[in-house]
């Protein structure tokens, strides 16, 4: 099968392969407290978002780095803690290394015998960001996602339709709503599946939660993901059984 003929399923990075929240816990609770350490966690992590939504609504751009940096210090800044210039390069260096979820290596096992997929990390990261050989370190054989697309060349976040459109550019595809519909994204943030399905790409939602699809934007169809699943390891099954490679 040659590359041009591969499903190409895209993996969102933050919250979908790599955990935000568990690898600043330690961190976090050293210098703040354990307490504030989850509140901190929590309220960065939403504001980084809510910060990648209100450029993309102004259609102005900041680097993803620089939104990590200040989403944090505005964090910080509501809870009257102190900033520390030291601290805040560390938490942004150790962006750069995040925790990948267990069940990555479960996930590669799966991608190594799926041969007619084309598997890529997709990420509103800059891309120097994604530390891929710090990856390898901990999840033996993720080599098999062979290429990379972050937005930063788009000068748009995630859900904007040029950002799915620049996997279709990457890849050597064309970005009609009919070669759309014949790529995948898997990704655990709802938000990210609306703005895949808005242009048209088929959607695997990763609810490790088990609570069950619960966005209210766009109803029916089209703001319903294709497939959900409970963790990576069921992706690629599901994949191979909506498009009909499994007869059960």
């Amino acid at each position: 099968m040659t590359s041009s003929e591969k499903i190409i399923v895209a993996f969102d990075y933050y919250g979908t392969l790599v955990t935000p929240n568990s690898s600043f816990f330690d961190p976090l609770s050293q210098e703040f407290g354990t307490t504030n350490a989850t509140e901190i966690s929590s309220r960065w992590r939403r504001y980084q978002l809510e910060y990648t939504w209100r450029l993309n609504s102004m259609d102005r751009y900041e680097s993803f780095s620089a939104v990590t940096k200040q989403s944090l210090v505005q964090t910080l800044k509501e809870l009257d803690l102190p900033i520390r210039d030291e601290f805040i390069d560390s938490c942004i260096s150790r962006y750069n290394r995040l925790s990948p979820f267990r069940d990555v290596i479960e996930l590669v096992s799966e991608l190594k015998k799926a041969s007619h997929l084309m598997p890529l990390i997709f990420s509103n990261a800059d891309r120097h960001m994604i530390d891929f050989q710090a990856l390898k370190e901990v999840v033996p054989g993720i080599e098999v996602i062979q290429h990379i697309v972050t937005v930063d060349t788009t000068r748009h976040f995630k859900p904007h339709p040029d950002t799915y459109h620049h996997i279709a550019e990457c890849m050597g595809r064309e970005k009609s709503r009919e070669v759309m519909r014949k790529m995948w994204l898997v990704s655990a943030n709802p938000f990210d599946i609306v703005g895949a399905i808005n242009v048209g790409m088929e959607t695997v939602w990763v609810d490790r939660e088990m609570k069950g699809w619960k966005d209210q934007l766009i109803l029916g169809k089209w703001g319903t993901p294709s497939v959900v699943v409970h963790g990576l390891v069921e992706v690629v099954r599901a994949i191979q059984k909506y498009t009909g490679g499994i007869q059960e």
